[in-house]
Formats: structure tokens, C-alpha cells, sequence
């Protein structure tokens, strides 16, 4: 059994590559075997366990949606979405307690997408479009095993942080690989990922320090230093800094479309009263009437993709999804430690950003960062 638990932990630390089967973005291989692992684990349990309440949010999702959209794909899709939630964490916190932390796997993991992105660098950069469907430019940076730049990059980030969870002897690995991820993808929202999840690791574990984050920024800094002059990134990062955030995104129809799917959602559940969304976006637009369309703002998104993965849980959930975590802040501001309160801001910007709904990896992290967190109050 350890060795399948081992194959399944090894597709979700691939879980773009498709094996020229089903083209898009992240696959459901991993889905599949963690599913079957967790509902055979379940079969033997001699009583309710706690974590089966993460079950509540795909079938909440489920009744909600149903009778609301005409979209099945989109249903479907967004439905395997949430399964992921309860599946890996239950499927990652199982594999610790019988087998430990899975080092060795998260450190080859980590050096093969490294690899793969060297060889693009000194090859080409559609050298693996036989196991994964990726889309770059010649200004943006390299995909690696993932499908886009920014992927590649986030990826990379969070192995490098699950590496930093497990032992502080590893915290200069953890950053070396996150780094990588950076610089092989030369994406802006790899820089985002990494100053959003790298800190709030080294929040919990105690190892901030001024002299680790200048030589983090220095690194960072030289780097894109040497980029070339049309390089995405660099002049991302040129024009916030000459012109602003609010200018950068009109002029740049990349950034424009990224900031519109990820306003989207957080747009439609505030003109719904925060009450639950079971429709896609689209068939919410088409109860619009042609006035009402007219009036809505620019920068709504008409396609069902929405770019945020907590504004999917808003959009979907409303008022169920935003009034625990106000609670949490609240919480962690009057009464929390003040470190747990800034990992709480760091995630919450995190979870703003463009993430998959099936990247299982996310799961893992944010349950090391509750597992350390439980564990620091329980002393």
C-alpha cells in the first residue's frame, strides 16, 4: 500500500503532466488515486472522524449548483474542484501519520522541475509538450512540467515551502527551490507567490530574520537585474514602479484580463447580497436584463473562468464563505498572537491570487500550516 500512497503523492507533485492523454491544465490523475487511497483508508474506520467534515463543502457546492446552471462542464469541473479539498487533505495527513513527511519525494519532485526547465532553457521550450500542454511567449519564462510560466514558478515555490515545513535544516534548500522557480519562470506572479507563502513559513517556524530577508531580496534583486530589457517580467515590475498599478493594467492586455477574472466574481456576489451563486458566470450574466448589462463595469469577465481562488468560494458561497474568515480576523486581531495574525494576512492575499482549484499542493500546505499552528498552541 506504501507504494501506491507513494505513486499518488508523486502525481500530485506533477499534476499537469497529462501523458499526451487529455489536454488542459491540471489533471485529474492525482484525483483518481488519492479518491480510491482515501475510500479504501475509509472503509476500515471504526468511527467518525473529524476531517469527513471537509466532505460538507463539494456537497454544498453540489446542491447549490445543481438546479442553478445550464453549464454541466463547468458544474462538473468545479465540483472536482472542491473534492480536492477534503481528498488531500485527508489523503496527506493519513500519509504522514503511517509513512512521515515525504522529503525524499518533495526534494526529487522538486529537482526534476528544475531540470525540466534548465533542458528548456538550453534546448527548446516545447520539448515536453508530448506529456504537458503548456503556452509561453519568447518574453515570458519557462513552464517546466506545468502549463504556464506563473504555474511553474508557484509550484516550485510551494515545494520549496513544504521542504521548509518539515526540519529548519532544509529552510535554505526550501528557498533555493522556491528562487528557481522565480528565475526559471521570470513570471510576476511567481515573485507574488514567493513573497506571500516564503514568509508566512518562515513566520511560523521563528526563522525570520533581517539578515535571511535582505539576502532574499538581494538574490531576487540581482537577478532580475540581469533579465533582458524585453523581458515580461522586468517590464512589469519597470512600469508599477514608473506608472503604477492602475495604469500597468490598462496598458498591459495580459495584466488587464488576469485583474478583470479576478474582480469578477468578487463583483457578481456583491451586486447578489453575498447570497450563494449555484450559476457559472456566464448563465449569471444572461439573467441580466440589457440595461442591467450595460451598467456593469469594464473590467466584468464573460467566460467562466474565474481568476482567484478565493473568489470562487465567495462567488459560490456568499455570506458562508465570507463570514468565517472575517470571524478568523477578527479573532486573530483582538485575541491571536500577532505572528499568526500576519500569516493570516499573508495566505488571505495568497488565496487572492490565480490558483487552480484542483492544485492539490495548495492543500498541503495550508495543512502544515495548520498542523503547526495546532501544534504551537497545544504547548
Amino acid at each position: 500500500m506504501r507504494v501506491i500512497n507513494n505513486v499518488a503523492m508523486i502525481l500530485c507533485f506533477f499534476p499537469w503532466v497529462s501523458f499526451g492523454l487529455i489536454e488542459g491544465g491540471v489533471q485529474p490523475y492525482f484525483l483518481l488515486l488519492t479518491g480510491f487511497i482515501v475510500f479504501v483508508n475509509m472503509l476500515s474506520y471504526q468511527s467518525f472522524k473529524k476531517e469527513q467534515l471537509l466532505y460538507v463543502i463539494p456537497v454544498s457546492y453540489f446542491l447549490i449548483a445543481f438546479l442553478g446552471t445550464s453549464d454541466l462542464k463547468v458544474l462538473f469541473r468545479d465540483f472536482a474542484g472542491y473534492l480536492v479539498v477534503p481528498v488531500c487533505y485527508i489523503f496527506f495527513k493519513n500519509y504522514l501519520s503511517r509513512y512521515g513527511f515525504p522529503r525524499k519525494i518533495i526534494i526529487i519532485c522538486a529537482g526534476i522541475s528544475i531540470a525540466a526547465g534548465i533542458i528548456q532553457f538550453l534546448t527548446f521550450e516545447k520539448i515536453f509538450e508530448f506529456i504537458t500542454h503548456s503556452r509561453t511567449t519568447s518574453t515570458r519564462g519557462f513552464t517546466g512540467l506545468a502549463s504556464e510560466p506563473s504555474f511553474y514558478g508557484m509550484h516550485l515555490v510551494f515545494l520549496g515551502a513544504l521542504l521548509m515545513f518539515h526540519d529548519s535544516r532544509h529552510l535554505f534548500m526550501g528557498i533555493g527551490i522556491a528562487i528557481s522557480g522565480v528565475v526559471l519562470s521570470m513570471s510576476f506572479m511567481s515573485v507574488m507567490f514567493f513573497f506571500t507563502v516564503i514568509p508566512s513559513v518562515l513566520i511560523l517556524k521563528d526563522k525570520i530574520s533581517l539578515k535571511i530577508l535582505i539576502g532574499i531580496f538581494m538574490t531576487l534583486i540581482i537577478f532580475i537585474a540581469m533579465l533582458p530589457s524585453d523581458n515580461r517580467l522586468k517590464s512589469l515590475i519597470f512600469s508599477f514602479y514608473n506608472n503604477g498599478i492602475t495604469k500597468t493594467i490598462d496598458k498591459d492586455p495580459s495584466a488587464t484580463k488576469r485583474f478583470s477574472k479576478f474582480y469578477t466574481p468578487f463583483y457578481l456576489s456583491y451586486e447578489n447580497s453575498f447570497l450563494p451563486i449555484g450559476r457559472s458566470v456566464t448563465d449569471q450574466l444572461s439573467y441580466l436584463s440589457k440595461s442591467e448589462l450595460e451598467e456593469l463595469p469594464e473590467l466584468v469577465n464573460y467566460d467562466n473562468k474565474i481568476g482567484s481562488y478565493s473568489g470562487r468560494y465567495f462567488y459560490h458561497f456568499g455570506l458562508i464563505a465570507i463570514l468565517p474568515t472575517l470571524f478568523l480576523f477578527l479573532y486573530l486581531l483582538i485575541l491571536g498572537p500577532l505572528k499568526y495574525l500576519a500569516v493570516f494576512i499573508l495566505i488571505f492575499i495568497l488565496m487572492l491570487f490565480s490558483i487552480s482549484p484542483l492544485y492539490p499542493v495548495i492543500i498541503f500546505f495550508l495543512s502544515l500550516t495548520f498542523f503547526s499552528i495546532k501544534e504551537n498552541y497545544g504547548r
